[in-house]
């Protein structure tokens, strides 16, 4: 898929988040519908509320702020799926799923403790995890898809539903959302247009792809329920070292186990990311 910053009209083509959807090869409607967006420290203020702390004295709002404060970031939501598969009527825009959870990737690495390389990304400390999906899956989906996906990381999920919408044919005019942002339109009215739009398309594909904060971070949650992996086909796709990195080895056996052993998966099988 041929894509470039200026694709993504609701973004600045300078800012870093930007170039990171583009490199990440995901889709500008995936990413739409999915509500990513780019915050500055001139715009945060904007955004209180999608936050949603107590006040603008409160710890989680000054850490949004230093996150922000790197030049930019990109605003990364997270949806529970048994909270998709209860919202999944797109027909009042005003009416759009909330996060679950919120992830920012800022433009350079935040310090975090003793650690020399700092996070690449960050989120705000109490908040829980989610297992995710995307805001536009289909609740037939979410319990019929024949196969299941379940990978680290929300662009390596986005971009693995960008390819699998490729390969279930969805055309590039279809996947390269035309210019909805456009002068005097409301946000939200694009990423409800955006949702409705990819919710249609997502029909055509048979893998639900399931997103996972961090490789260690999808034990004790109750939405695995709504899942229903057996019988299914389930694929397991981590970072690229899990053939060597010892602890994202231990997660994808682990993991395994669960979906073969207490889910009834008809097999699993762990890839081996390039």
């Amino acid at each position: 898929m041929d894509i470039s910053v200026s694709d993504f009209a609701w973004l600045s083509p300078t800012h870093s988040g930007t170039a990171k959807l583009v490199s990440s090869a995901v889709a500008p409607l995936v990413a739409r519908a999915r509500g990513y967006d780019s915050w500055t420290i001139d715009t945060v203020g904007d955004h209180f509320d999608e936050v949603r702390v107590d006040s603008k004295h409160s710890a989680g709002w000054r850490r949004t702020k230093e996150i922000v404060a790197t030049g930019d970031a990109l605003f990364m939501p997270w949806f529970r799926v048994d909270e998709v598969a209860l919202h999944d009527d797109f027909s009042n825009p005003q009416n759009l799923l909330k996060p679950a959870f919120i992830q920012f990737r800022p433009r350079k690495p935040i310090e975090a403790g003793n650690s020399e390389k700092g996070q690449k990304y960050a989120s705000l400390a109490g908040r829980p995890t989610v297992i995710d999906v995307h805001p536009s899956t289909p609740v037939t989906h979410i319990r019929g898809a024949g196969s299941i996906m379940i990978t680290e990381g929300l662009l390596k999920a986005d971009s693995a539903l960008t390819a699998l919408l490729l390969d279930a044919g969805v055309s590039e005019e279809e996947r390269l959302m035309e210019n909805r942002t456009v002068e005097g339109e409301e946000t939200i009215e694009s990423v409800h247009w955006a949702r409705k739009r990819l919710q249609g398309l997502l029909k055509k594909v048979d893998v639900l792809v399931v997103g996972l904060v961090g490789v260690g971070t999808w034990h004790n949650h109750p939405e695995w329920r709504e899942l229903r992996p057996s019988g299914k086909h389930v694929y397991i796709g981590f970072d690229a070292d899990v053939a060597v990195n010892r602890n994202v080895w231990r997660q994808a056996k682990a993991l395994t186990v669960k979906m073969s052993d207490h889910s009834n998966a008809a097999d699993v099988s762990i890839l081996r990311l390039p």
